[in-house]
């Protein structure tokens, strides 16, 4: 009797997930496949050929524009992993607030399905909260790394230092959407509808946003 009081939960909340990780696998499907409406596609394209004028220049001139063009996008990631952090740290006190420590400890998520539910809601958002800034402190450190190694790519093999460039804004990416997803979780905490919904809302503006047309990519095929 408890548990059909949340068959809502476990009917919308899954297919919440499968919708989410289903459009994220087709953009990947279609990143790898070439589709030439894709934006990160053409990004990465755009960032291949900002990479390749960029090793062209001399030391002095070559510092200054890597660190002019890499600045906003370490800002951005910055901010990311705080708004992750943030985030995390009001669900850690909503969740003391909610449970105190010794009743976590002592009910048993077996016997009350509606604990069971609620500590799964607040686990799994602030696992996918750690996990973007993860994603966004190692980004952090790729696109300094890069940063050196573009400054310095007279001596090394630069393919290497834009395989590490391309790795940053690879996790960067990864950061970020994965704080897109905690958006419909935290949402869960007030029902599985408002999760269902800003799941469909989320991934329709995504959409619009991944895919903004056909680009043309001639002579700049990245390989």
């Amino acid at each position: 009797m408890e548990w059909s009081e949340h068959s809502l939960d476990i009917f919308l909340a899954p297919v919440s997930i499968v919708v989410t990780i289903g459009y994220h696998l087709f953009l990947w499907h279609s990143f790898k496949n070439k589709h030439p409406s894709v934006s990160l596609r053409a990004q990465s394209i755009r960032r291949r050929a900002w990479f390749l004028d960029i090793i062209d220049q001399d030391n002095e001139k070559r510092g200054i524009l890597t660190v002019q063009s890499l600045r906003n996008s370490m800002m951005t990631v910055v901010i990311i992993s705080f708004l992750a952090v943030i985030l995390y740290s009001s669900l850690a006190a909503q969740t003391n607030n909610v449970y105190e420590a010794r009743g976590l400890v002592h009910h048993s998520p077996i016997t009350s399905s509606t604990e069971s539910i609620q500590i799964l809601k607040y686990a799994t958002a602030s696992l996918f909260l750690l996990l973007s800034f993860l994603c966004s402190s190692m980004a952090i450190a790729s696109l300094i790394e890069a940063s050196f190694l573009i400054y310095v790519t007279e001596d090394l093999l630069p393919h290497h230092a834009h395989h590490l460039l391309e790795r940053a804004f690879t996790l960067a990416t990864a950061g970020e959407r994965v704080l897109y997803i905690t958006v419909p979780l935290m949402l869960w905490m007030f029902g599985p509808v408002a999760m269902a919904l800003s799941s469909l809302a989320m991934v329709w503006v995504l959409y619009q946003l991944d895919f903004t047309g056909t680009v043309d990519v001639s002579n700049k095929e990245y390989k």
